[in-house]
């Protein structure tokens, strides 16, 4: 005949402790993960602008001022890419941004909508008073 082994008490806890562990705080962490993917979607900005000025650091409106990267993607009215220094200024345009806690926000992407008289491609910068 077949014995039933009596299994040891403590042996079974720590499996259902590593099992609830895995199955419990696992799916915790990947939601986690997910809220915070979201929630780096829901930062970056949009707002359609007039850009005034650009240096290689940054884009300056009438209100606002954006640092950049030389990597900023920017594209003209046709969706073409161009490089930032190739962006006429003054100049109708979309930034999209994030906005950093006390600093100027962070451009991420630029969009040429309308290039204004007198534009000029280059560096500029404002004038000092």
């Amino acid at each position: 005949m077949l014995k039933l082994q009596k299994r040891n008490p403590i042996l079974s806890i720590r499996f259902i402790a590593v099992l609830f562990c895995l199955l419990y705080l696992g799916h915790g962490h990947l939601f986690a993960l997910e809220r915070s993917e979201d929630k780096g979607k829901d930062s970056i900005k949009k707002i359609d602008l007039v850009i005034q000025y650009k240096t290689k650091k940054s884009i300056i409106s009438r209100d606002k001022v954006f640092m950049v990267s030389g990597s900023i993607p920017v594209f003209n009215s046709q969706g073409r890419k161009m490089t930032l220094y190739s962006l006429p200024v003054p100049c109708k345009a979309t930034v999209e941004y994030e906005p950093t806690a006390g600093g100027n926000p962070n451009a991420v992407k630029i969009v040429l909508r309308q290039k204004l008289s007198g534009a000029k491609t280059g560096w500029s910068a404002p004038k000092p008073e």
